[in-house]
């Protein structure tokens, strides 16, 4: 019964020194600087200004009829159906995807 009480003793505090290490791993892994950037992408040396003028080269007759965002990039719909792409960060058409 001793031998049980041992046991049950040591593994208790082994189970405890475990989840101690634990968190402190955990706690100078994500407090750790590595000097890396926070961000992964360096703003362009060209940003647009908020009113720069974008030319996506729409052929005669056809209006934009929608957009959506997202992962970074900008999908643009024109009434004749074709796809621009551009990037957000920095306004550029990145390619057009045409239905024709």
């Amino acid at each position: 019964m001793r031998i049980l009480k041992a046991v049950v003793i040591v593994m208790g505090v082994l189970i405890f020194a475990g989840l101690g290490l634990l968190i402190w791993r955990m706690f100078t892994i994500t407090s750790k600087d590595s000097g890396a950037p926070v961000i992964a992408h360096a703003p362009p040396a060209a940003m647009p200004t908020p009113f720069d003028r974008v030319v996506l080269g729409l052929p005669n007759g056809c209006d934009i009829a929608g957009a959506d965002a997202g992962d970074g990039r900008l999908v643009v719909r024109s009434s004749c159906g074709d796809l621009y792409v551009l990037d957000l960060a920095t306004l550029r058409v990145l390619g057009v995807i045409g239905a024709r």
